[in-house]
């Protein structure tokens, strides 16, 4: 079953046409030639004929007028030496008679081309007519006609061999031609076929597929949005995972804390009051254990209501070094009972932002406490800010002198109760909280590989 035309491959499709235009206008380009130097042969052996009768002509016009046949023949056999002449003819026009003599055998056989000129004497003198006997002639009157034919055989040879070189140098331009188009189809197609593989992958779900752009030209450039739209992807739908972990984890937080918070409530209360009558023993630490306990089930509880509560939406303008000054002051205690040394290296000329300050500060004490946490005595933080390659963006770096962050966990670390910490140590809510803040504001935050330390960048939009 034939394949149609739609349902060849671009690749196919392009080499087929381009095949296709260049046998068409080589052969028809070679046809062209060929008849052009076919018509300039004929030319040159109508012009040898010629020559030949006009020197044949030329010799035989005294015989002629002279009614000298044996002359005219032994002219005429003279003249069938040469190769190519297969045949000669004079008439005399006064007498009618004619002297013909013609080779014979496979030359004689061949293809021929014949030339006839009249001819016309000149004004001759009288001795000259005397002597020949002619009388007195009169120019400009034709006193015969001679007749050559000539082989067209070695004419053909040449041109066979003309036309055998023509088609040898048709073939090796034609398959040159051919060779450099399927280049230049493998050139444009590959690309695109590179393209159409890395949709499938996306549209299978893997958003990670990149294609080369080493191309350049358009092709590279489309290669280039390919894969930055294969990342916006890739980025959209990790935010709506994000999103929707959050609206879920928001539904089960307002569950949560109404039938989980009025219950603890009551118990603290309960074990609060019965260690104030419970004397020094074992028993009052076991419920000083339970109200430890409790309490911890109610900071759990109490992250998951920062999840239920829509954040303001009246933003203000805030000043990033005000909002850093507070969260340090909030953690003055810690701060001092870890050594952890803050180094800010924030310009004095930095733009103001659009956000909630008090939730700024929340989102610096919970990187803080971080560093705390990760550092150990005496560690080392730096908080740094710079604009972004958008002028319209503020970016806060906090890096610490801890660890760092295992690299297949960066992806993570934003997750809804993921934690590197040890069991019992940590919710793993506050950063899930943080980037929620930070989105909220139109802002983001994430975490990078660094040497020496974990590393967390949060973008803020710039008031302009």
């Amino acid at each position: 079953m034939k394949a149609s035309w739609s349902s060849l491959s671009l690749r196919a499709r392009l080499i087929a046409g381009a095949v296709s235009v260049i046998v068409a206008l080589t052969v028809v380009y070679s046809v062209l030639v060929f008849e052009r130097v076919r018509q300039a042969h004929d030319v040159e052996i109508e012009k040898r004929c010629q020559a030949v009768a006009e020197q044949l002509g030329t010799m035989a016009e005294l015989p002629i007028r002279a009614g000298d046949l044996a002359a005219l023949d032994q002219i005429a056999r003279d003249a069938l030496r040469q190769a190519e002449i297969v045949a000669v003819e004079f008439k005399s026009l006064d007498t009618g008679k004619t002297a013909r003599a013609e080779r014979s055998g496979q030359a004689a056989a061949a293809r021929v081309y014949s030339y006839t000129l009249s001819i016309v004497p000149e004004t001759f003198s009288d001795e000259i007519g005397i002597l020949e006997g002619a009388g007195e002639g009169k120019a400009g009157k034709a006193v015969g006609e001679v007749k050559v034919t000539i082989s067209l055989a070695g004419s053909d040879r040449v041109m066979a061999r003309i036309q055998a070189a023509m088609i040898v140098a048709a073939l090796v331009l034609m398959t040159i031609a051919i060779l450099i188009n399927v280049q230049i189809a493998r050139r444009i197609t590959d690309p695109l076929m590179a393209l159409a593989q890395g949709a499938r992958k996306i549209g299978e779900g893997r958003f990670d597929e990149r294609i080369d752009t080493t191309g350049g030209g358009e092709v590279g450039a489309v290669a280039e949005q390919f894969n930055r739209m294969a990342e916006n992807l890739k980025t959209t739908l990790d935010q709506m995972i994000q999103q929707e972990k959050m609206a879920s984890l928001g539904r089960m937080a307002s569950g949560i804390t109404h039938e989980i918070g009025n219950p603890l409530n009551s118990i603290l209360l309960d074990v609060t009051m019965l260690m104030d009558d419970l004397p020094q023993g074992p028993n009052r630490e076991k419920a000083a254990a339970i109200q430890a306990q409790a309490r911890r089930m109610k900071e759990i509880v109490n992250h998951l209501l920062d999840y239920a509560h829509t954040p303001p939406t009246q933003m203000q303008s805030v000043d990033v070094s005000e909002a850093l000054d507070d969260a340090i002051r909030v953690l003055s205690h810690p701060l001092a009972k870890s050594g952890l040394v803050i180094k800010r290296e924030l310009p004095p000329d930095l733009p103001r932002v659009m956000a909630i300050k008090t939730m700024c500060v929340q989102v610096f004490v919970n990187l803080i406490i971080n560093a705390i946490e990760a550092t150990g005595k005496n560690g080392g933080l730096q908080v740094a800010a710079e604009l972004g390659t958008d002028p319209e963006r503020l970016l806060v770096s906090f890096s610490d002198t801890g660890p760092g962050i295992p690299e297949e966990f960066i992806e993570h670390v934003f997750d809804p109760f993921f934690t590197t910490k040890q069991k019992g140590q940590g919710t793993g809510l506050g950063l899930s909280i943080c980037r929620q803040i930070m989105r909220g504001f139109g802002g983001e935050i994430r975490a990078e590989k660094s040497v020496g330390g974990a590393k967390f960048i949060i973008e803020f939009q710039c008031i302009t």
